[in-house]
């Protein structure tokens, strides 16, 4: 009994300090907004993702960059955006705005460290020089392990029947939702394997594809589909595997040597570097002759691609969304947020001129090829649609708001996607749609479970009450929702309003308060409706149309 007294003593201390820890960054949240700064922890990053580092190819060594050696600062400081400018980057800026000398505790190399001090923060401190250390040394050692563990993988594999592979294209990142479905009352399945099978860019010879999803749902089709428990196939030759290990063991030893001189990329991407050999190792018909990787993922372009490309493998860098870029105020077009600028890759798949003039804003129109291709498929559902009347039907599509606590540790400055903002997208739809006898296709963008915010929830759950409003699965795929509607109503700037408009059906972003610029860039040349008394003239405009074109039809028929 004791013990459990103690038990429960100790989680209830813990949850104590865990609520105490929330509300102070959510202070420092509330700093920055009353002084008008959200924008700061964009304005930072920014700095920071500009701020070189002093490496070029006189102080990198090509034995662990390779053909990367040229590019080394670029791809240290997007390797470091990935892994240290993250949400847990912006909870330090929030506590450390409520410190009266505003000191930041945080692992940053001293260049980036000194940045933060121009900012008017205390960062080069003992404490963060340590964990800097701490931070490049648990990435030296987890090098070291890679190159154990795949060496010990690929000499067993020295003993197995050697296999063959047919020319395969490789998808890096992916999920269950991400395959075919099987049921055929589902129709034309709208995933990303779907797409590139019907893609005019796919090499014709490729016809097999390979990932990484091991768990994968049983209502999927995954004939052509290949598991691969790594993204290379493992070295399978004497000649193959001993001059890795060999090579691991020099690499170890520079970067630790390098480590003791402070200089530390080499020790960072070690485990980077053993992918890049693995692939100058590689038999050219083992390499994949299109590696995919997805925009969810966009800053850092890995170091085995540069080998891969070398090799003649395409690296495709795709988006399957659109909705990328920081939203124009009344003053103008603002920082362009998310440090897209530090992008390196060769080929961006993009849906149209609008997002590939989006790309040449960020990285220029020089040294990569910009294809534009239409809409890409992500992701797909089973579920299945209600039957309704398509005619009275419109699909409406939102973002969700997140709940404070995590919201403002985002780092955005734009303040839209709020229970504010998005409550009134939604019950000025519901009040405007369902009084004219609409029904109404409500769809999330995604499920984020606790995540979300309450009122938002309480909101959805009383309209789903309705008789004409109803929500749909956040996991079937905006295209089959989109087909069964008569129009398309979006929260700006989701890219469903781009699908409704691609599949000929009248779509619309919808923005309650006019916050949002009517000739923003961000909305592809989708119409920007303000306001209760805009939509329902739009709505009057859609239902003149839709008679007259049901009227045309009967004369005809």
């Amino acid at each position: 009994m004791t013990n459990l007294i103690n038990q429960f003593k100790q989680l209830h201390f813990f949850k104590a300090r865990k609520k105490a820890y929330i509300r102070r960054y959510m202070r420092g949240f509330q700093v920055l907004k009353n002084s008008n700064e959200l924008d700061i922890i964009s304005v930072i990053k920014e700095d920071l993702s500009r701020t070189s580092l002093g490496l070029t190819n006189k102080n990198s060594s090509s034995l662990i960059f390779f053909s990367a050696v040229n590019n080394i600062d670029l791809i240290i400081r997007q390797f470091l955006i990935v892994k240290l400018l993250t949400v847990d980057f912006n909870k330090s800026i929030l506590l450390g705005v409520l410190k009266d000398k505003r000191t930041i505790n945080y692992p940053l190399p001293r260049e980036w460290r000194a940045v933060l001090e121009h900012h008017g923060f205390i960062a080069n401190t003992w404490s963060n020089r340590l964990k800097w250390s701490i931070f490049i040394l648990t990435y030296f050692f987890s090098g070291i392990a890679s190159i154990l563990v795949f060496t010990w993988k690929s000499a067993k594999m020295m003993f197995q029947k050697n296999v063959v592979i047919p020319p395969y294209a490789y998808f890096q990142t992916l999920a269950g939702n991400n395959f075919p479905v099987q049921h055929v009352d589902v129709g034309q399945s709208h995933d990303i394997f779907s797409w590139y099978r019907q893609w005019n860019g796919k090499p014709p010879d490729v016809n097999r594809f390979a990932h990484s999803v091991k768990d994968i749902p049983n209502d999927r089709l995954i004939d052509d589909t290949q598991y691969m428990s790594f993204m290379f196939p493992y070295l399978r030759k004497a000649s193959q595997v001993l001059p890795y290990f060999i090579w691991g063991i020099l690499a170890s030893i520079r970067a630790f040597f390098d480590c003791l001189l402070g200089r530390f990329w080499h020790a960072l991407l070690l485990r980077e570097a053993s992918k890049s050999n693995i692939i100058r190792l590689l038999e050219h018909d083992k390499l994949a002759q299109d590696y995919l990787l997805h925009n969810s993922n966009h800053i850092f372009k890995p170091l085995w691609t540069y080998e891969a490309e070398k090799r003649g493998s395409r690296v495709l860098f795709y988006f399957y969304s659109t909705n990328c870029e920081t939203f124009k105020t009344s003053t103008g077009y603002p920082l362009q947020e998310h440090t897209w600028h530090v992008m390196s890759w060769s080929n961006y798949l993009v849906w149209d001129q609008y997002q590939a003039d989006f790309i040449k804003r960020c990285v220029g129109d020089v040294g990569h090829k910009i294809h534009i291709v239409g809409s890409i498929w992500f992701s797909t559902s089973t579920k299945s649609i209600p039957s309704i009347n398509s005619d009275k039907s419109i699909a409406v599509f939102d973002v969700q708001p997140m709940r404070d606590s995590y919201y403002c540790i985002l780092g955005q400055s734009n303040g839209y996607n709020t229970p504010r903002i998005v409550n009134q997208f939604l019950t000025d739809i519901a009040d405007t749609l369902l009084e004219r006898n609409y029904t109404i296709l409500f769809k999330r963008k995604r499920n984020i479970g606790n995540l979300v915010h309450k009122k938002y929830f309480n909101l959805t759950e009383k309209l789903s009450n309705k008789k004409d409003f109803i929500t749909v699965d956040p996991g079937l795929d905006a295209i089959r929702l989109i087909e069964k509607s008569a129009a398309v109503i979006s929260m700006p700037f989701t890219s469903t309003a781009i699908l409704g408009k691609e599949l000929g059906k009248p779509s619309i972003y919808y923005d309650p308060f006019g916050q949002i610029q009517k000739d923003d860039r961000a909305a592809h040349g989708i119409k920007v409706i303000v306001g209760k008394e805009e939509l329902k003239e739009w709505l009057d405009d859609l239902f003149a149309t839709t008679l007259e074109y049901n009227t045309e039809i009967k004369s005809k028929n």
